[in-house]
């Protein structure tokens, strides 16, 4: 797929990926215990029947976090943009597009969880050619181990087969002695909203940010302080806004922890 394609400000990839079996007993036990989850599973794998298909960041991370199931799942298909257009109008007829190519499938009543589906090459990172394929000319379904902005997202799991995950070393160093979250993929279309997430992740799960990371949120935060002077708006309070409009009007971190937090990374406010 994409064959014969130049890539377009290319990162290559430097981290070995791991074939791993770790997330299937968390996942299997997911299923057990969220009806909305294993009817969601059920449904995604009939509708990509034979065709290659994978769980990508959410659901798969927040099962390794002992979570409780995810509100949303992610799911990337390995076929064409048509082909996956024909599959949920047969599937679910009621699909909308969301960012960057790819369909929301709409909440089945009393289900309240989202599902996202992609074909493979309109993901953002391998649309944009931001990351070369691992093993060219044709992109694959570990690519996407490199198309995410951090490492905590490095996870992918077959749909049809749990047990078929695939992480990278720097996925499970967020959860060892180091429990350092870094940058992948710098290249964003939201790099704002990255700031916000990191605050979020260090919080929640007591990570450290790396000197790469910190160095980005300083950069991002006095570009987006700059932009938003005239208008009164401190880069705080837009933050803030941003939470509310991300997170279902969950609160995840405080202006406190915010402020904290940027001002560790060096930020000026």
């Amino acid at each position: 797929m994409l064959r014969d394609l130049p890539p377009r400000s290319p990162a290559r990839h430097n981290q070995e990926v791991t074939l791993t079996k770790a997330f299937a007993p968390l996942l299997e036990q997911q299923l057990k215990r969220s009806e909305a989850f294993s009817t969601i599973i059920d449904e995604v794998r009939e509708m990509c029947f034979r065709l290659p298909a994978v769980m990508w960041v959410g659901a798969v991370r927040d099962s390794f976090l002992g979570n409780a199931p995810a509100n949303d799942v992610d799911v990337v298909v390995d076929c064409s943009p048509e082909e996956l257009k024909n599959l949920v109008k047969h599937f679910r007829k009621h699909a909308t597009k969301n960012n960057f190519g790819g369909y929301k499938l709409p909440k089945r009543h009393l289900f309240d969880l989202t599902v996202d589906i992609w074909p493979l090459s309109e993901t953002w990172a391998i649309k944009k050619r931001h990351i070369l394929p691992m093993l060219p000319p044709e992109y694959a379904m570990s690519d996407l181990l490199q198309s995410g902005f951090f490492n905590i997202e490095q996870c992918i799991v077959a749909i049809h087969d749990f047990e078929r995950g695939e992480a990278t070393q720097s996925f499970f160093n967020c959860f060892g002695t180091t429990r350092t979250l870094d940058i992948v993929l710098e290249d964003n279309p939201f790099p704002i909203y990255q700031v916000l997430r990191a605050a979020v992740y260090c919080y929640e799960l007591s990570l450290v940010p790396s000197p790469r990371l910190m160095k980005f949120i300083r950069r991002t935060a006095s570009e987006r302080g700059a932009k938003l002077t005239p208008w009164k708006l401190d880069p705080i309070t837009h933050l803030m806004n941003i939470q509310k409009q991300s997170f279902a009007n969950r609160q995840r971190v405080t202006t406190r922890v915010l402020r904290g937090f940027l001002a560790g990374c060096g930020a000026t406010l």
